[in-house]
C-alpha cells in the first residue's frame, strides 16, 4: 500500500532512520506505475543517499534513473550536472547543462551566467571550440567584466585566431583587472596581447606591450 509506505517513510525521517527511509522509498518506487511518482521517489531516495547516508554512487544511480523516467527533472539534472562537471565527465555534463539553461528563468542572471560558463568550458574540453564560443559570449553579455569569462573567451579565440576579438578581450581584462592580476598572469596577458598586435600588423603597439611584459619579468 503506497499510502502506508509513505507514512512509514515520514516516520523514519523523523527518527533519522535514513537507511530504512531510503529502502522504503525504493520499495514504493518499485510498486508504483505512475511515471512522475516514480521520478519523485527516485529523486527523494537519491537525496537521502547523498545528504544523509553519504552514499554518492547510490545517489548518482538514483538521480540517473529519475532522469530516465522524467528527462526534464531539474533536481536530478542539477545534481548530476555538478557531479559530472567536477568529475570532468564532459560528455555526460553537456546535455544536462543544456537542459538546465533551457529550464532556468532569464531573470536569474547569476545562475544563467554560471551555466553558460560551465557549458562553454565543457565544450572547450570536448574540443568543440566553435560551440564553446557562443555560451561564453552569452556569459559575457550577462557580466561584461567577469575575469573568468574574459580569460576563457580570450584563450579560446586566440586558438581560433580571431585576432581583433582577442585584442578586445585582453584589453578588457587589462581595463577591469590590471591591478588585481597576479604578476605572472599580467605578464602573460601583455605577451599575448603583443603577439596579437603583431598578427594585426600593429608593430609599435606590440613592441610597447612586450616591453611592459619585460619590465615586470626581466
Amino acid at each position: 500500500n503506497g499510502g502506508v509506505m509513505m507514512a512509514l517513510v515520514e516516520l523514519y525521517k523523523q527518527r533519522k532512520e535514513w537507511l530504512r527511509a531510503a529502502n522504503m522509498l525504493a520499495d514504493a518506487e518499485r510498486v508504483t506505475t505512475n511515471r512522475m511518482e516514480k521520478a519523485r521517489l527516485l529523486f527523494e531516495t537519491g537525496e537521502i543517499q547523498q545528504q544523509h547516508l553519504d552514499h554518492l554512487d547510490q545517489a548518482v544511480d538514483c538521480y540517473g534513473k529519475a532522469l530516465l523516467v522524467d528527462p526534464e527533472h531539474v533536481g536530478a539534472a542539477t545534481f548530476l550536472a555538478v557531479h559530472h562537471f567536477q568529475q570532468k565527465q564532459w560528455d555526460e555534463a553537456e546535455p544536462l547543462l543544456d537542459l538546465l539553461l533551457r529550464k532556468t528563468d532569464d531573470k536569474d542572471r547569476r545562475r544563467k551566467l554560471e551555466l553558460h560558463l560551465q557549458l562553454g568550458l565543457t565544450a572547450k574540453q570536448l574540443k568543440r571550440a566553435e560551440k564553446a564560443v557562443k555560451p561564453l559570449e552569452l556569459a559575457r553579455e550577462l557580466d561584461p567584466t567577469s575575469l573568468e569569462v574574459l580569460r576563457e573567451l580570450a584563450d579560446l579565440k586566440f586558438h581560433l585566431e580571431k585576432w581583433p576579438d582577442v585584442a578586445n578581450l585582453y584589453q578588457a581584462i587589462l581595463v577591469a583587472h590590471r591591478d588585481a592580476l597576479p604578476k605572472p598572469e599580467l605578464v602573460a596577458v601583455y605577451h599575448r596581447l603583443g603577439s596579437v598586435k603583431l598578427e594585426l600588423g600593429e608593430k609599435d603597439k606590440a613592441l610597447n606591450l612586450f616591453e611592459k611584459a619585460l619590465e615586470l619579468d626581466p
